[in-house]
């Protein structure tokens, strides 16, 4: 019996599949209210299940990225920063002569050549 009352649905989907209109092979889809209804449906729930899928994948990335930022600042952590990197950490972008730039760059260096002195006695 249960056979029987989705033969005709089967049969109009089918129909529906096996027809083809168009020279990119867009399924024609079949005229009615109950039918264009169950298609509606069918392409929002498709669309949805989409939209839900990009997300996902895009958190993924976003993810990812976030991860692959913190892993990159872990390794120069481990490092000392160079004689530049940490000048340019100290002033950032305020406005300074470049003598006062030119002193503290030497400064840097200077100290780090001899923590490096330091570490080898």
């Amino acid at each position: 019996m249960e056979d029987s009352r989705n033969y005709r649905k089967r049969k109009s989907l089918q129909q529906a599949k096996e027809t083809r209109v168009g020279s990119k092979g867009s399924p024609r889809f079949q005229s009615g209210r109950k039918a264009a209804k169950h298609t509606f449906n069918s392409l929002r729930y498709k669309l949805q299940s989409m939209i839900a899928i990009s997300l996902k994948r895009a958190r993924k990335i976003e993810n990812l990225r976030k991860e692959n930022y913190r892993l990159k600042s872990k390794d120069k952590s481990k490092c000392s920063l160079s004689p530049a990197t940490e000048v340019h950490k100290q002033i950032g972008r305020k406005k300074m002569s470049p003598e006062i730039r030119k002193n503290l760059l030497l400064n840097f260096g200077f100290m780090s050549s001899l923590e490096e002195n330091s570490k080898k006695e």
